[in-house]
């Protein structure tokens, strides 16, 4: 299945009680386009429409969306790819978005991942979250904090997380790979594309 997802709006338009999505759903089987009769959700203008943030996991897409309202709440909106529905999703009970400048959603292990960025030491940091039991609020668990001081990354994604859940192996802006001891707060390289020399970086963990 291919789910398409269309905003009907004028951006040069504040008053956004125009806008309107329409959502269709691909079928391979038929080979046809179906539009879905309702979307559940008024959303806010483009800036957070976080269409490249869309991930599999437990079955449903997952993605970003932000209330069409001054302040509007940031949340996910998950769509059950066998039962067609859509379902708001909860984000960690933190105070975000403030002091982080930008969050992406992965997956970990099967499970939906949260990472929130923030500016920290002259370089970036970053916060992963874990759902553990998908669609509960009290599930979220943070499972560490990044920095790597003097080092601006654009993106961290989590690979996999060792069984004894000590060790997480990290891709560090698609061409890093490193690994992270939850244990011992230490990161250490593995490779980088093109080099395959193994030494020890000066990244740290908090």
């Amino acid at each position: 299945k291919v789910l398409n997802r269309i905003r009907f709006s004028d951006l040069c338009d504040r008053d956004q009680s125009s806008w309107y999505d329409e959502v269709y759903i691909y079928s391979s089987k038929k080979n046809s386009w179906r539009r879905m009769k309702h979307f559940p959700f008024k959303l806010s203008n483009y800036h957070y429409y976080c269409a490249l943030d869309c991930v599999l996991a437990d079955g449903a897409l997952h993605w970003f969306m932000r209330e069409r309202r001054l302040n509007g709440v940031i949340y996910i909106i998950s769509f059950d790819l066998s039962n067609e529905e859509f379902q708001k999703m909860p984000c960690p009970m933190i105070p975000w978005p403030l002091g982080y400048f930008q969050h992406n959603l992965k997956v970990l292990n099967g499970s939906l991942c949260l990472i929130l960025y923030y500016d920290v030491g002259g370089g970036f940091g970053a916060d992963i979250w874990v759902m553990e039991d998908d669609g509960v609020e009290k599930s979220w668990t943070k499972l560490t904090s990044v920095t790597m001081p003097g080092w601006t990354f654009w993106s961290l994604t989590p690979l996999a997380l060792s069984k004894n859940k000590r060790q997480l192996l990290l891709q560090i802006d698609g061409v890093k790979l490193v690994l992270h001891d939850l244990e011992a707060k230490r990161i250490s390289d593995l490779a980088t594309r093109g080099d395959v020399s193994f030494v020890q970086s000066s990244c740290r963990c908090i």
